[in-house]
């Protein structure tokens, strides 16, 4: 493995941008005068034996993806300065726009974009705000399975005449009815295939039931869950400790669309002197 810090008279690195991919990690290492030092692209189980050499302190710089928690841990752990930056604030760096857009182009774009003194980081997640988070996107996938099941049950029985009244609740107190009444239209197949239906859901509010007692069991133990929870207007879900860690990653992409802002407009405030009246 080559070193970084080769050239001379170029000083050590201190910024590092770093471009994630599935098989290969790109990276651009400059030094305090913003000289390049090296660019390379490095398999996956040589990106950590490479920043080894790095100095301690030096900035390593990674653009948010599905992996950049998981190597910001290693990098921290190392003593590194580990930093996330949203995809969209790191585009217009790039010298080519999007038509020069590969792995080289992308870690440069991050490396400049990490220098600038108004960027705003992603904060590192921890393994617990990592694994809360997963129950949370658990959650919203089953949400979304949930309501498309409803609704194709919904779809199913208006095919034969059968409408209820809108609402879930409603629906699930007919529709053990509805399948056994052997006066409407349904046919075999049919009841067959809705009865498959209805037990889906009945899956689908299993998992939803457990993700809200995981959640539950956070929110008791997690001292920011519970100073969230004496907010109006915050429920269980929205105070839990990995929702308030993606609300605070998204703020910091808005302080940066708006770093002349002040703190009020910077909260959704009027500023102050316009009023805007009813229409």
């Amino acid at each position: 493995m080559e070193k970084i810090t080769r050239a001379a008279g170029c000083g050590e690195a201190t910024r590092v941008g770093v471009d994630l991919a599935k098989r290969v990690i790109q990276v651009h290492a400059v030094n305090a005068q913003g000289k390049v030092l090296t660019t390379r692209a490095l398999k996956r189980e040589q990106f950590i034996e490479w920043s080894v050499q790095l100095p301690p302190g030096c900035m390593v710089a990674m653009e948010a993806s599905s992996s950049t928690h998981h190597w910001a841990r290693k990098l921290l752990a190392m003593g590194l300065d580990a930093r996330i930056i949203s995809a969209q604030l790191v585009s217009p760096y790039r010298l080519e726009g999007h038509t020069g857009k590969n792995d080289a182009n992308d870690a440069a774009a991050i490396c400049e974009a990490a220098s600038r003194p108004q960027m705003r980081f992603i904060p590192v997640k921890s393994v617990e705000q990592q694994s809360m988070l997963c129950v949370h996107r658990l959650r919203e996938g089953i949400k979304t399975d949930r309501t498309a099941c409803i609704n194709r049950i919904r779809g199913l029985l208006a095919e034969f005449g059968l409408v209820v009244t809108q609402g879930a609740d409603k629906l699930k107190d007919v529709l053990s009815e509805l399948l056994e009444d052997a006066s409407n239209e349904l046919g075999t197949l049919g009841r067959l295939t809705l009865q498959r239906a209805q037990i889906q859901w009945h899956e689908l509010d299993a998992h939803l039931a457990w993700c809200d007692e995981r959640i539950a069991a956070h929110a008791k133990a997690n001292p920011a869950v519970k100073a969230a929870a004496t907010l109006m207007g915050i429920g269980p879900v929205d105070r839990d400790g990995g929702r308030l860690q993606a609300v605070q990653e998204r703020r910091a992409v808005r302080r940066v669309d708006r770093p002349h802002a002040t703190p009020a407009l910077q909260r959704g405030q009027e500023q102050p002197g316009r009023h805007h009246q009813a229409g």
